[in-house]
């Protein structure tokens, strides 16, 4: 499968899995209440400390039906709702923490790299079973890892395209060998769709009947699915980090309506909602009853050019472009104060560079940069967006007004996801605005999306068509040497480098926003992923 087809299979998960609705009152500037909880600069925790209470029952709602409940098929079709769920279930070899960027142990207690960065040996944790009582060995690693490396997977081509063989030894060690030096593998491990299955119920069952009924190493464990309606987990007896979880049991219900997750939330019947749009976070907030998690979600909010299509392909028509935007009023009336402005062309990650200098609102510079292209007077454009999405609509409204301003044009196409999506990927538009939240990292290292925006012929380096040597370059430098001050050294200089020639229009980072009752504590937001791991949730 090549990287293309990766991401046609990305986006058509997508696809089929977003379902968005407009609600809210307009607008929403000024700034927030003091009340909401914002993230340090990876996750945050609403409420920790004090002594937690065993018992109850969580009550979650989701604005997304997942596409799957099972760590098996998520790393088929893989999709933010379907880890909230699976990332309850199921363990990896290693993990992320709140606030943290550096996978912890999990199901590996330690593990070793060659020093030519070819091999990882793990040590697994002893005595751990699956929640049917199966033994977990490294069998059930390599089962796991060659499904991660197969001709089904969704990641085969990007975070586990080099990993050559699994050798095990004995039934607690486990050798991975890769091709050539990968520095974030280990992040790729500690992602939630490489959670660890169980080889032996897998092969007797089938993965279509295992995929309906799955079984993890996880503190929680499945009572019922009702497929777009609700999966209620409940405590894993024989997990094995002692006292965890606290909770009895977990209800994750999908309520695509998002004034019906904000009121649920509000009135008690739910005890955390996801997905709440910008401008209610100051509402929930201020009622008293509720706070909103405002985390980081390594998410890249932007309008994607087709760099082969005239003007765009001209960096100073690019340059003009960013300039001229006015990401201080978008971040206000569509984001609601809480979406860091962009200065880089990808998502926040672990070697972000803050003196990446970005684009400030400046139109007067932006006149000046078209005034020496083409098209110095300037030109006409469409820009494509969900016409149900809120964000997109406020966003392309200030953009056709501001862009005015330098003499470009702007027609607002307004078209439901399949066919936004659709004409992406066919290279048929100009202009294109997603929905917040759509491209995101799958691991918390700048790896994926400089592999894929700046050294990937197959995606036409995602879909953006403007090819820069230079970037390319650096990107394999950095994704391949082991030398950790040196992969800062080439992140830094890359991010100069893509922000002066820019493949997109940079906007914002947008966050995910959890609202949470005032019973709950403890509850997490992961920006590995975008997933929570709520063995660590009590209630009052």
């Amino acid at each position: 499968m090549t990287g293309g087809s990766r991401w046609r299979a990305a986006l058509a998960a997508s696809l089929l899995a977003v379902a968005l609705a407009a609600c809210g009152s307009p607008g929403g500037g000024g700034r927030l209440a003091d009340t909401h909880v914002e993230a340090a600069a990876w996750g945050a925790t609403l409420r920790p400390g004090g002594v937690p209470k065993r018992g109850g029952t969580l009550v979650v709602d989701q604005n997304i039906a997942p596409l799957t409940i099972s760590a098996y098929r998520m790393m088929e079709a893989t999709g933010t709702p379907d880890r909230q769920i699976v990332a309850q279930m199921f363990d990896q070899l290693a993990e992320y923490a709140p606030g943290q960027l550096e996978p912890r142990p999990a199901l590996a207690t330690s593990w070793e790299v060659s020093p030519d960065g070819l091999s990882y040996t793990f040590h697994l944790r002893p005595g751990v079973t699956f929640s049917n009582g199966m033994p977990f060995t490294s069998a059930d690693v390599r089962f796991t890892l060659d499904h991660a490396r197969g001709p089904d997977s969704f990641f085969k081509d990007t975070l586990f395209a080099t990993v050559a063989s699994i050798e095990t030894p004995d039934p607690l060690t486990a050798v991975v060998r890769l091709s050539r030096p990968t520095p974030s593998f280990l992040y790729s491990v500690a992602m939630v769709a490489a959670s660890i299955v169980p080889k032996a119920l897998v092969e007797s069952e089938g993965a279509a009947a295992f995929n309906e009924h799955p079984v993890g190493t996880g503190p929680f464990m499945l009572q019922h699915w009702i497929k777009d309606q609700e999966a209620v987990l409940v405590r894993n007896p024989t997990h094995w980090r002692t006292g965890r979880p606290y909770l009895d049991e977990l209800k994750i219900r999908v309520t695509p309506n998002d004034n019906t997750r904000i009121l649920n939330v509000l009135s008690g019947t739910s005890d955390a909602a996801d997905s709440i749009p910008f401008p209610q976070i100051r509402t929930i907030d201020e009622s008293g009853r509720a706070t909103v998690l405002v985390g980081a979600g390594g998410d890249m909010y932007v309008i994607w050019s087709n760099n082969a299509t005239p003007p765009f392909t001209e960096r100073a028509v690019r340059q003009a472009l960013a300039y001229a935007t006015p990401v201080d009023d978008i971040n206000t009336i569509a984001f609601g104060g809480v979406a860091p402005i962009m200065n880089t062309v990808y998502p926040k990650a672990k070697y972000w560079n803050e003196a990446a200098p970005g684009y400030p609102y400046d139109p007067g510079k932006a006149k000046a940069l078209l005034a020496t292209t083409s098209v110095p007077h300037g030109f006409a454009t469409t820009i494509n967006i969900v016409g149900t999405d809120q964000p997109s609509n406020q966003v392309a409204q200030i953009v056709q007004q501001a862009w005015a301003t330098i003499g470009v044009t702007v027609t607002i196409q307004r078209l439901d996801h399949a066919t936004l999506g659709a004409r992406f990927l066919a290279g048929d538009a100009e202009l294109s605005i997603f929905p917040p939240g759509e491209w995101a990292n799958d691991v918390v290292v700048d790896d994926e999306f400089a592999s894929l925006l700046f050294d990937s012929p197959a995606t036409h380096n995602l879909y953006t068509y403007l090819a820069n040597p230079e970037a390319a370059a650096l990107t394999r430098r950095a994704t391949t040497t082991l030398d950790e001050a040196e992969r800062k050294r080439l992140f830094d200089r890359l991010q100069l480098v893509t922000i002066d020639n820019p493949p997109v229009i940079p906007l914002v980072y947008t966050p995910n926003r959890i609202a949470v009752g005032n019973t709950v504590h403890g509850f997490n937001d992961l920006m590995a992923g975008s997933f929570w791991r709520l063995d660590e949730v009590w209630k009052d």
